[in-house]
Parts: structure tokens; sequence; C-alpha cells
């Protein structure tokens, strides 16, 4: 309980960028059932939402392009959204350093130049989305 409160440690599922979509959605399986969609603008998505949080996966070229979050830890307050937003940072965080990038007043956008990924933090819903920007063409 009192890690919903003050969040010291994430309890969501963690799927590594670039990694095969097959493979992460086998284990999203694991969590729920799952819910897939296709649309011209995303391509292949899969979402689980349990009662804790929700999360989704995004498909590019056989690859986990983009994990979505909505993680309902930390909610109480903007130091307590701040301590979840720095512990998702941390996770998608392979050699790089993070830089705030642009904050527009609904979304922030942080950058990670060296581990080629951008995630972005939905200020209103308090949603998190981790995109990577490598290309795998060659893969």
């Amino acid at each position: 309980m009192l890690n919903r409160l003050w969040p010291t440690r994430l309890e969501t599922p963690h799927f590594e960028l670039g990694s095969s979509f097959a493979e992460g959605l086998r284990a999203l399986r694991l969590f729920g059932e799952v819910r897939e969609e296709t649309d011209e603008k995303e391509g292949h998505s899969a979402r689980v939402d349990t009662s804790q949080y929700s999360v989704a996966l995004y498909e590019g070229q056989g690859r986990i392009k983009a994990v979505w979050y909505d993680d309902r830890i930390g909610r109480w307050s903007n130091k307590t959204k701040g301590k979840k937003l720095g512990l998702y940072l941390q996770r998608f965080t392979k050699s790089g350093t993070w830089n705030q990038t642009l904050d527009n007043g609904f979304m922030v956008f942080w950058h990670n130049e060296e581990d080629e990924r951008v995630l972005v933090y939905g200020l209103h819903r308090d949603v998190i989305r981790i995109n990577d920007l490598a290309s795998y063409e060659d893969a």
C-alpha cells in the first residue's frame, strides 16, 4: 500500500523496446485478457487492463516500438507523480541520459539520444509512453 502512495518501485511489467513483439504479446497474456487492434496510424497494438494499471505494446517491423502505461501509483501529488516518472526514466535507460525537451502544457517530452528513446508524459491523464527511435530495417 505504501508504494501506491509513495512509489519506490514499479509494479508494472517491463517490456524491452526493440524486443520481439510476438514474445511481448505472449508475456502480456500473463497479466490478463489481451485486446489487440490494428489501425492505420498506430499499426498493430495489444493492451491489458488490470485493477492496478493498464499497459499497451505497439508493434513496428515485428518489434516493440513503444510501450504505454496507465499506472495508478503515485497519483496523489505532483511530487509523487515526479517520483514515478523518475522510476520510468530509470527503467528505460540503457546508458544515455534523459533531457526534458518540451512541455506544451499537456505533455512533457524527455529525449535520450544515446539510447534512441523518447518518453512522453501526459500531464492531465498521468500516462506514460516510451517510444523507440532505433531503426530495425536490417533485423
